[in-house]
């Protein structure tokens, strides 16, 4: 999320209240406005009905809500009949014209829901006809991690997205207990225990955990020798813990003489804070991201 300078005062620019140090932005009846706005525009425009849960159960909500959706559909119209131009002009009686928008018959359920079910891909972004430039300034993502953020300052933060959001401790104690832990991953009774305690559906599919993190292996390597061409490797928390093999597989293909080589374990827990709405995440998390870290690699010549 890009923060403006503090201390600003004139809003005029971001009348919407995405900007995460504008008094509107922690403003519950301006953020029920803006999802009802922002509902309105997806639900007439639908280009990104088959990107994520999210717009699925929001269009789905919609037009089960929407009271003149046979009507629209032509079911008040038996299916296979000839209809003469006499008969039509008959049924066209029949139809209650309504502007009203189903979008204003969404519950505070239905709307919960689909900002539950948005994980930050941001796939919608760059399909978006109506983002910022636009007049219409539509930001989904930005907009449902805003809900997100709203929801966990006013009723806390669930202790299943604090136990997921601690990736680097989780998967430090799972990975010295990985064959109990990927057992105990496919016990239908922990499993089920884990669903009722902590939150983490029954079915759903979990990562093996590695015996050895990359980070541990990569530690006890042997050192290759110096060279001119700087290389930075970067390896995020599911490569570290889960699949430590795709992050070491490149380092001996391309390992050859000439070549330095450093590891750059920055923590996912920020994102994974900052999806879950843990806002007052510690700084060390909002800022130490693999983007600014690549950054500075690249400008400091690494491959």
């Amino acid at each position: 999320m890009r923060l403006p300078i503090a201390g600003q005062q004139d809003w005029s620019a971001d009348p919407h209240g995405m900007a995460y140090d504008n008094p509107r932005f922690w403003d519950s009846a301006h953020l029920e406005s803006e999802l009802h706005r922002v509902f309105e525009i997806c639900n007439g425009c639908r280009l990104c009905f088959n990107l994520c849960p999210s717009f699925d159960v929001l269009f789905r909500r919609v037009d089960a809500l929407d009271p003149h959706r046979e009507e629209a559909e032509g079911k008040h119209i038996e299916a296979g009949k000839i209809v003469e131009e006499h008969e039509a002009a008959e049924l066209l009686k029949q139809v209650t014209v309504s502007t009203e928008n189903p979008v204003g018959l969404l519950q505070d359920e239905d709307k919960r829901r689909v900002v539950e079910l948005c994980y930050e891909c941001k796939l919608c972004f760059p399909r978006c006809p109506y983002v910022p430039p636009h007049e219409f300034a539509v930001d989904f993502p930005k907009l449902m991690l805003r809900a997100k953020m709203l929801q966990a300052k006013e009723d806390g933060i669930a202790f299943r997205e604090r136990f997921l959001g601690a990736t680097d401790l989780v998967g430090g104690v799972m990975t010295r207990i990985a064959p109990l832990a990927n057992a105990a991953a496919h016990n239908a009774f922990n499993r089920t225990l884990m669903d009722e305690t902590i939150g983490i559906a029954r079915d759903r599919q979990l990562p093996a955990y590695a015996e050895e993190s990359f980070a541990t292996w990569w530690a006890r390597r042997a050192p290759s020798p110096g060279g001119d061409t700087p290389v930075a490797l970067f390896a995020t928390c599911y490569v570290n813990y889960n699949d430590p093999r795709s992050a070491g597989q490149p380092w001996k293909c391309w390992r050859r003489p000439g070549a330095t080589w450093t590891v750059r374990r920055k923590s996912a827990a920020g994102c994974r804070s900052w999806t879950a709405a843990i806002w007052k995440a510690p700084a060390s998390w909002r800022g130490a991201t693999s983007q600014r870290c690549f950054r500075r690699c690249a400008r400091g010549g690494r491959s």
